[in-house]
This record gives C-alpha cells, sequence and structure tokens, in this order.
C-alpha cells in the first residue's frame, strides 16, 4: 500500500516539485489554480452502501455516455442517463448519481464554464496505458470502480515517459473515489491509465473536461 500523499511530501521535497498538493475538502479544489500546482486529489470515503452495490452490478447496467451539459441542466440530464441505464432513482444509485451532480457543479465553477463535457463510461480496454502529461486547462477525473490513475513523483517522470510499459519505478494511485483535478502543462504531472484488457477489468468513471471542438451536441430534455 502507498503511503499517504502528505507524508511522501514531507518524506521528499522533490514530489513533483511541489506541483501535487492533497486537499482534505472538495472546497479546497480551487488549489489547482495556485500556478505552483498541476494536480489537486481529493481523496473521500463514500457512504458504505456505494462499493458494493456498484461492485456488484453487471457491467452492462453501469451508465456509459458523452453528453455536453449545461450547468443547470446536470441533474435533469444524469438522471435521463440513470434511468436509460435501468438504474433504480433511490438507494446508493442516487448517491452515485448526485455525487456526479455536485462534481459537474464544482468543475464548472473551477472552469467558470457554463457547460461542461462529461463522460460516464466503463472500461474494459487500455485507454490512456502510455505515461503522458495532460495538455488541458482543467480537466477532473473520478474513478468509482477498479484499477485507478497511476502517476510517478518528479523524479522518475522522465524514465517512465522513456520506458512506458518497461517502466519499472515505484508508481503512486489514486485511491478509490478520490477527486483528481489536473491542469495541463509541460510541467503537468506523469501519469496513465492501468493496463487492464488483459485482466479482464472494469474500470468505471467519470471525466469532466471544458467544451471543445470533439464535444458532443448540447444535452437537450427529451
Amino acid at each position: 500500500m502507498n503511503p499517504p500523499l502528505t507524508a511522501m511530501i514531507e518524506a521528499d521535497n522533490k514530489l513533483q516539485d511541489g506541483t501535487v498538493i492533497e486537499i482534505g475538502s472538495l472546497d479546497d479544489l480551487t488549489a489547482i489554480h495556485r500556478p505552483s500546482h498541476s494536480l489537486a486529489l481529493c481523496p473521500r470515503d463514500m457512504p458504505p452502501s456505494l462499493a458494493p452495490w456498484m461492485d456488484g452490478l453487471p457491467d452492462e447496467t453501469l451508465p456509459n455516455d458523452r453528453l455536453l451539459v449545461r450547468v443547470g441542466d446536470a441533474p435533469a440530464a444524469l438522471a435521463e442517463l440513470f434511468e436509460s441505464a435501468s438504474l433504480p432513482k433511490d438507494g446508493p444509485a442516487k448517491i452515485l448519481r448526485d455525487d456526479m451532480v455536485d462534481l459537474i457543479e464544482r468543475f464548472a465553477s473551477l472552469a467558470k464554464s457554463p457547460e461542461v463535457d462529461v463522460r460516464v463510461q466503463f472500461i474494459r480496454h487500455d485507454a490512456c496505458k502510455k505515461f503522458h502529461r495532460d495538455h488541458v486547462r482543467l480537466r477532473l477525473i473520478c474513478c468509482y470502480q477498479g484499477s485507478t490513475t497511476e502517476w510517478v513523483t518528479s523524479d522518475h517522470e522522465e524514465e517512465a515517459l522513456d520506458r512506458q510499459m518497461d517502466y519499472a519505478g515505484p508508481l503512486q494511485r489514486f485511491p478509490r473515489f478520490a477527486v483528481a483535478v489536473f491542469r495541463g502543462h509541460d510541467k503537468g504531472v506523469v501519469h496513465r491509465s492501468p493496463a487492464i484488457a488483459d485482466a479482464g477489468k472494469t474500470r468505471f468513471l467519470l471525466c469532466l473536461n471544458e467544451p471543445s471542438v470533439v464535444s458532443p451536441p448540447l444535452w437537450q430534455a427529451t
């Protein structure tokens, strides 16, 4: 098990040259706007009923879509998406849906954008398995199920970028349900999605971005 990030920071003053910050509350995600920070990471606990409920769901019942939503439409858009997956309106499904809506609203506030590109998806393939830096202004990721994002500290990032799948150095991993906000630039955090295809595993995550030319059409209520 990896040590807490705060302990690592105390033990290694070179950790991402100070660009990674662990925060204790989603209200502190605004720390990502500090020029020195490339990643704000908020580990968190979720209601105990959520994980076992999700782990017992067949993959095919998980919501899976990409939406461009006005922030005020997020509750209705997510309700429609969950209904299309035949998930119940109450219980753990409501906890999950409400959490996603909350994160959409928080991301919209961070990005100062009235619209958010929302990806709710389950993944069985090796998406983004190469080490890389995100070149986006802001991106939020939360992994609700399965293997989580892996990243390396600054003293290993060049080795990871060079060796890729042959990299055998130390890895850090986001905790399940942690909220991570990336700010991409030339000094962005080096990270990757875990390779899962050969293991037959599934990841289920929420990924939020600002609108772009590859965003889908704006969501409209049906």
